[in-house]
């Protein structure tokens, strides 16, 4: 089998990860709902260009990851 490695665009790469303890309770806007929350264990968040975002639940965390442009900074 071969197997063909596919460059993904940056502007196309979002990369989930786990805010750091350091980060709870810091006060955060999500970018697909504009609401304001407080960062902890359970906030969902993405790297994007470079760029934290953080997520006020999974579903907008989706929406983001479906078409971060619309949603970046």
């Amino acid at each position: 089998a071969v197997v063909e490695k596919v460059k993904i665009p940056e502007e196309k790469l979002v990369n989930m990860f786990i805010p750091p303890q350091t980060e709870y309770t810091t006060v955060t806007q999500c970018p697909v709902t504009k609401q304001k929350f407080k960062i902890s264990k359970d906030t969902k968040a993405v790297i994007y260009t470079g760029n934290k975002y953080y997520f006020c639940c999974p579903d907008c965390q989706f929406e983001f990851t479906k078409e971060p442009k619309k949603y970046a900074r």
